[in-house]
């Protein structure tokens, strides 16, 4: 995950950089995706392994662990499609945005699915 992070921030730095009316060479893209996808797939095994390592999870609450690594998983499969499908250019803006969307959209389902925000106290 940590190697992850460092080529996220060194691909935004790059895009941020670059000139943002002219599409992104391929390897800034792949850059971008390969990094996003490897942070949110270490997320995935994170939540596996939490939900394999503890006794208390064997009931619903560890199916649902189970489902949020493959949301995460398959949110990173995705990314790396994402990347296949506009090698041939991107504008910096819209690759960031669908990087950003994807990351949102974890976060949006963590919240979701956290006990405290599931049981309404209104």
């Amino acid at each position: 995950m940590i190697i992850g992070f460092t080529a996220l921030g060194a691909s935004i730095e790059h895009i941020v950089l670059s000139n943002q009316s002219i599409v992104l060479p391929p390897a800034e893209v792949w850059l971008m995706c390969i990094s996003t996808s490897l942070c949110m797939f270490a997320l995935g095994v994170i939540q596996i392994t939490s939900a394999k390592s503890s006794p208390k999870l064997v009931n619903s609450k560890g199916i649902e662990k189970y489902r949020e690594s493959a949301v995460s998983i398959g949110l990173a499969i995705s990314v790396l499609i994402v990347g296949f499908a506009s090698i041939n250019g991107i504008l910096p803006v819209f690759l960031i945005g669908m990087m950003a969307a994807s990351f949102i959209g974890l976060v949006v389902l963590d919240i979701k699915r956290h006990p405290h925000h599931r049981d309404s106290k209104f």
